[in-house]
């Protein structure tokens, strides 16, 4: 499912990037240290040498104490940057900026995490036991609706006691709370408003993805995970499945259904369907020994004869009858829509509802006939129908995937519950860009770009109500005038201007190598470098020229461009075979593993180690690499240090002479002093452990994207 999150501390502060710069009317004039840091509120001595006679020092914001060449420096009580003077008798002018931090104390303890995550993806639906409930499983959390009306009264999160915002089973415990099942283990909340969470770490859960959920009719409950089936007993005792020591033809349960005798079906993701008798017999129904049309079987549903109807992800919809007969519909045979069957439904007179993927909804009358809703001709959001429950009324409650939740009354009228263009637009967050107010943009997969203002309100373009070329966005840049340049997958690379005007250039209107674009870089000058996924290297000048750098025309290692990086006017080059650096003579330095202490070839995010003139680089399967100066490399792995996994890829300075590092295993922040302190699902906030983007909120919080699934 990429989720977006805001991590504040209880120690505001604004973290700002770094500036090395000492700037001097005379070569021979000096400033020690070159690029002073100092904490708000705090002194720091300063020295300059070179100067002529007597020296004046004035600062801008914060105080100068004492004369002479060396003085002592107090900053404001406000992180800023600011800017010490020094003339001398003879006219030598002499200036360096100063960085003034406020101090975070970043912990587990005070870390205080806000959570944003999109919810229009519907697994799972669940009326309480009073009927006055709707409980909603999203791709972003779990919601509770008022049932008659669908108005939202609550959201539970990650940070509410959920052990993962991806919902994808509910299932009532018959005493007023309910089970949820998650990506990340099976919780239990219950009538009290308490939360207790069940996976592989603490009891025998034998996998954290929790695909389905039966009730045992005896006070206890069937768990299907990805990893086996696990049968939770009223009396808290745990018994697990597998193919390993059963005849579960599947690790992976996808379906659950009571046979009526206390009995089990089973649908397994590739193994087909299997019976589980109360005598602990086992058979078992696959492609190769039954008529079941499919081995990926999604969804069971009881025909109340004794036989039932099986919703399978390629061969369609099919019914095994008491009698043993089987009867297959698909779109060849049928007027089904789409073979992709994903729920099922009883319409209580006989016939049945049928969810699809890429079908939308159908419904099959006991008189059998096919009545087909879709997004062209009815009321439903969209075409991927995940989720279906009766209202109790005679209608029923539809969970889409993109789409929200709609409802189908009993007087056949459609209502949807979703905003259209407003909220985090995709869990999948691929980008993030300041607005230079305070603000947020927000790059999503499939999801187009969202902006999230000060006041708390979200705007989302995409294709079907802007220029956005594509919904799927990978990497933002600042124009330096308070528009932004936008890099897609599939539609190039876009242009909206503070005028809200939109500027597409792709390959067949532009001198763009690719239209798909993964890294963008200002060039300091009006212009910018972009890189692209299979065309390499392009750079676009302020006069509006394309000049293109790839493996035929230059030594750029690869043509699959994935990091850039400013370097004094020159270019650091992250690709998939290695890292380049383009000086601004127009030589080309490369590194690679054979040649140099790089640890892998994929380069996947580079990041300046400010003041020491080095870099940071996080590669794909070899973790942390730092490049010093001195031409020196440093490498952190997960095996001889804090870092949590070997595959870096996002990397965000902390202003502090430390670093944030994204992996796919969590959030580490590595510190000046050398002290790794990490932060994952299960111990933090983070809705997700695989880091896609990171950005300084200039408050001293930070904002985390992640892979979230929808």
């Amino acid at each position: 499912m990429t989720n977006l999150l805001k991590l504040n501390y209880f120690f505001l502060a604004t973290w700002l990037l770094l500036i090395n710069s000492a700037l001097t009317h005379a070569a021979d004039l000096t400033f020690t240290p070159a690029s002073p840091v100092v904490e708000v509120g705090k002194e720091i001595t300063l020295t300059v040498s070179g100067t002529s006679g007597q020296i004046t020092w004035s600062a801008q914001k914060g105080w100068i104490v004492g004369v002479g060449n060396q003085v002592t420096y107090k900053a404001p009580d406000q992180a800023m940057f600011d800017v010490v003077t020094v003339l001398d008798a003879a006219g030598n002018i002499g200036t360096v900026k100063i960085q003034v931090f406020a101090k975070s104390n970043i912990s587990q303890e005070n870390a205080v995490w806000e959570v944003f995550t999109n919810r229009s993806s519907i697994q799972a639906l669940l009326l309480s036991d009073d009927g006055k409930t709707l409980w909603v499983g999203t791709g972003g959390g779990l919601e509770k609706r008022d049932a008659q009306t669908g108005d939202i009264q609550q959201v539970f999160l990650n940070t509410d006691g959920l052990p993962d915002n991806r919902v994808t089973a509910l299932l009532s415990d018959s005493q007023g709370g309910l089970w949820v099942g998650t990506y990340g283990g099976l919780a239990h909340y219950t009538a009290q408003g308490e939360w207790q969470v069940f996976n592989q770490e603490n009891l025998g859960l034998p996998d954290n993805s929790v695909y389905a959920l039966l009730s045992d009719s005896q006070g206890g409950l069937w768990v299907g995970t990805f990893g086996g089936l696990a049968h939770y007993t009223a009396q808290g005792q745990w018994q697990v499945f597998t193919q390993e020591n059963s005849n579960l033809p599947g690790n992976s349960v996808t379906a659950l259904l009571s046979d009526s005798q206390g009995g089990l079906w089973i649908g397994t993701e590739k193994g087909g369907l299997a019976h589980y008798t109360t005598h602990e017999q086992w058979q078992v129904f696959n492609q190769d020994h039954s008529n079941l049309p499919n081995n990926e079987v999604r969804s069971l549903l009881s025909d109340n004869q004794g036989g039932l109807w099986i919703g399978t992800r390629k061969g369609g919809l099919a019914h095994y009858t008491a009698q043993g007969q089987w009867h297959v519909f698909q779109t060849d045979n049928s007027d089904l829509p789409s073979s992709a069957v994903l729920a099922l439904l009883s319409d209580g007179q006989g016939g049945l509802w049928v969810g699809m993927e890429r079908g939308g909804l159908g419904h099959y009358t006991a008189q059998g006939q096919w009545q087909v809703f879709n997004q062209e001709h009815s009321g439903l959001p969209s075409n991927d129908v995940l989720a279906l429950l009766s209202d109790s009324q005679g209608g029923l409650w539809v969970g889409t995937w993109k789409g929200g939740l709609a409802h189908y009354t009993v007087q056949e009228q459609w209502q949807a519950f979703k905003q259209d263009h407003s909220g985090l637009p995709s869990n999948l967050v691929k980008a993030l860009l300041s607005d230079s107010q305070g603000g947020l943009w927000v790059g999503g997969w499939e999801g187009g770009l969202a902006h999230y203002t000060t006041q708390g309100q979200w705007q989302v373009f995409q294709k079907d109500n802007s220029g956005l070329p594509d919904n799927d966005v990978r990497v933002l840049l600042s124009d330096s005038q308070g528009g932004l340049w936008i890099g897609t997958k599939e539609g190039g690379l876009a242009h909206y201007t503070t005028q809200g005007q939109w500027q597409v250039f792709q390959k067949d209107n532009s001198g763009l190598p690719d239209n798909y674009v993964m890294a963008l870089l200002s060039d300091s000058q009006g212009g910018l470098w972009v890189g692209t996924k299979e065309g390499g290297l392009a750079h676009y000048t302020v006069q509006g020229q394309w000049q293109v750098f790839n493996q035929d025309n230059s030594d750029l290692l690869s043509n699959d461009v994935l990091a850039l990086l400013d370097s004094q006017g020159g270019l650091w080059v992250g690709t998939r075979g290695g890292l380049a650096h383009y000086t601004t003579q127009g030589q080309w330095q490369v590194f690679q593993k054979d040649n140099s202490g790089l640890p892998s070839n994929d380069v996947l995010a580079l990041l300046s180690d400010n003041s020491q003139g080095g870099l940071w680089v996080g590669v794909w399967e070899g973790g942390l690499a730092h490049y010093t100066i001195q031409e020196q490399w440093q490498v952190f792995k997960q095996d001889h240090s804090g870092l949590p996994s070997n595959l870096v890829s996002a990397l965000l300075s902390d202003n502090q002479g430390g670093l944030w590092v994204g992996t796919d295993n969590g959030l580490a922040h590595y510190t000046a002093h050398g002290q790794w302190q990490v932060f994952n699902r299960g111990d933090s906030g983070l809705p997700d452990n695989e880091i896609t983007a990171l950005l300084n909120d200039s408050q001293g919080g930070l904002w985390v994207g992640t892979w979230g699934e929808d």
